[in-house]
């Protein structure tokens, strides 16, 4: 900042004065007009279509912050006068630290050596690694809510950058901007919305896979062969680009044998990563395959997709109506079944012409809800699909064929707007009133 020296006039006096002989009052006025015209930029921004993300990602949060505090206000029960019992503001944060967030919490805090050894390890590093390293400075105050408010900002702010990039995106596939808002409009009312709000790995994983997707679909496969490798340390999943990483590469270079082995090798840091993991689980638990080894304490066994949906079927119908088992369970499979609906129309002729969305898109997408379906819990035929409808959201070319295949259809899109929206509002009250919501 400019420092202000006195300048004397011919009457004695002496006015103060910036370098260049600029007066300070002409400095301060001229100070003034940069920050209006910067605010009034900012303000102009914020009516174009590229700030939609960002109203969308605030309204979303305000919603999940209402339903906060109304469900815990008025549902929460423990006091024969509820009306006169308050709840404090950091119960209702710590409401939303509930079932997977717990173990990502508890890596944060005492590390896979420290924290159920074994079990633990199905969790992969990015997120408790974050956690640990913003949460770790203010756990020395307040414990262990530190890493746990660490991870609701990570998955927040992660979630943003998702709505972003696929806003950009989406655009960048079908040119079309209302199609573009549409897209993330479906993905932030999705019923199972509501683990981008607490620490979950949804919002970053949904951030980096969509990002390694449209750099590849821009030609920049460096970048994204490492995102993809950030993707894994965040979920086992992430190695699931490699399928629309390949296909991108045939489109692009075709038979060009010399360029495919200069784009290729960025996938490399999938295996880097998953070396990474591994090297950190033997060093804490002696078990290199630990995340691997874990899946059996999950009760988690290999089965062909088929098979599970239809052992899910039958077993849904055996659950007693109207319990919380039974609502998640025809939620999951209801929801398997649009999805997967919609993305193989998108790859029949009649699909294909009227959605227009590449094979790479699609592709990736059955991947992302197929393979989950070939890992079901089998020793737990009532939670056999249970967090289906969850990898889901993270399904981001569900969103964007719907979003396609709903604009001509009006009444169609305020269908799904009506349902999804009432959906996330009741799931989101069982979540933080610590009812069964996966």
């Amino acid at each position: 900042m400019e420092t202000p020296t006195m300048e004397h006039t011919s009457e004695g006096s002496s006015i103060p004065t910036m370098p260049g002989g600029q007066t300070l009052h002409g400095w301060w006025h001229a100070e003034l007009a940069g920050w209006r015209r910067g605010l009034a930029a900012a303000w102009a921004w914020l009516a174009t279509p590229g700030a939609y993300p960002l109203y969308l990602f605030t309204m979303s949060r305000v919603l999940m912050v209402s339903v906060t505090y109304a469900g815990m206000a008025l549902l929460s029960a423990g006091h024969a006068n509820q009306r006169l019992v308050g709840i404090p503001a950091g119960q209702m944060v710590l409401a939303w630290d509930h079932w997977d967030a717990k173990w990502y919490t508890g890596i944060a805090a005492q590390g896979y050596a420290g924290y159920k050894p074994g079990p633990s390890s199905a969790f992969f590093p990015l997120l408790p690694a974050l956690m640990h390293f913003f949460g770790a400075p203010f756990a020395v105050h307040i414990g262990s809510p530190a890493y746990f408010v660490a991870g609701m900002v990570i998955d927040n702010l992660a979630f943003l950058g998702a709505l972003l990039v696929l806003q950009a995106l989406t655009n960048h596939l079908t040119g079309d901007e209302v199609v573009a808002q549409r897209a993330i409009l479906y993905l932030a009312i999705f019923p199972k919305a509501l683990f981008t709000f607490t620490a979950y790995t949804e919002g970053i994983f949904l951030l980096l896979i969509v990002a390694s997707y449209y750099l590849m679909r821009r030609g920049h496969f460096g970048w994204a062969g490492l995102l993809a490798g950030v993707a894994t340390l965040t979920r086992f999943f992430g190695v699931l680009l490699v399928v629309p990483f390949g296909i991108e590469l045939y489109r692009q270079h075709r038979r060009d044998w010399r360029a495919w082995l200069r784009s290729s090798w960025a996938l490399s840091a999938i295996s880097v990563a998953l070396g990474g993991f591994m090297l950190v689980l033997r060093g804490a638990i002696g078990d290199p395959l630990g995340f691997w080894h874990a899946e059996g304490h999950w009760a988690r066994h290999f089965m062909e997709p088929v098979q599970t949906l239809w052992v899910a079927l039958t077993t849904t119908a055996q659950l007693p109506f109207g319990s919380t088992l039974n609502l998640n369970r025809v939620f999951d499979l209801v929801v398997v079944a649009i999805a997967l609906g919609v993305l193989l129309y998108a790859l029949t002729p009649r699909g294909r012409a009227h959605l227009r969305l590449p094979v790479s898109l699609i592709a990736f997408g059955l991947v992302l809800i197929v393979v989950p379906l070939c890992d079901p819990l089998t020793g737990n035929v009532p939670d056999f699909i249970t967090s289906t409808s969850r990898f889901v959201l993270v399904t981001f070319p569900v969103f964007i064929a719907l979003s396609r295949l709903l604009a001509p259809r009006p009444r169609w899109h305020e269908a799904y707007l009506l349902l999804a929206l009432s959906l996330l509002i009741v799931f989101t009250l069982g979540f933080v009133l610590n009812d069964y919501v996966v």
